[in-house]
């Protein structure tokens, strides 16, 4: 969890996600509290942001780290971060794989796909590649079609209130 607060450019301390040259993917909750997640091939971290924004340019942030029995993970996020700003980049020798993570951002991916429109086949072509798409799309065991069908309902509970299990 962490507090943004505006931050001149070049400070120090200053972070500016939005000259990233990351996917950042947000959710606002009902209380207009960003929860954030910058992600590359394979690697992603999230933020929840308790005050102030992450996309209005640098800033600097606080921390609070809540709880023992999630100390690990905090702490994990907060390395990740370094090493996102100190080398523009998420190592994947610094991030834990983490299933979980990886669906959520093909979620957010998939429900920004159908927000504009896209068909479920889209879909699976953002996500997995219109070759392995063309490919698997109709095999015998639908696999693919089944798996992004998933995606896109899980998407959608997220996008209904279900991000709000997230948080506890």
């Amino acid at each position: 969890m962490v507090e943004a607060e505006p931050s001149q450019p070049g400070h120090v301390d200053a972070i500016d996600f939005t000259g990233l040259n990351k996917r950042i993917d947000v959710l606002v909750d009902d209380q207009r509290r960003e929860h954030v997640t910058v992600a590359t091939d394979g690697a992603a971290i999230s933020l929840r942001v308790r005050s102030g924004t992450l996309l209005d340019g640098p800033v600097r942030l606080a921390y609070a780290l809540v709880g023992l029995s999630r100390l690990d993970a905090q702490l994990q996020t907060l390395r990740n971060l370094l090493g996102l700003v100190g080398h523009d980049r998420l190592s994947p020798r610094r991030i834990s794989t983490n299933h979980t993570v990886t669906r959520w951002v093909a979620q957010l991916r998939a429900l920004d796909a159908l927000e504009t429109g896209a068909s479920a086949r889209d879909i699976a072509n953002l996500l997995f590649g219109e070759r392995r798409t063309m490919r698997d799309w109709r095999d015998a065991s639908d696999y693919l079609r089944l798996r992004i069908q998933r995606l896109v309902r899980g998407a959608r509970a997220m996008r209904d209130g279900g991000y709000l299990s997230l948080l506890l």
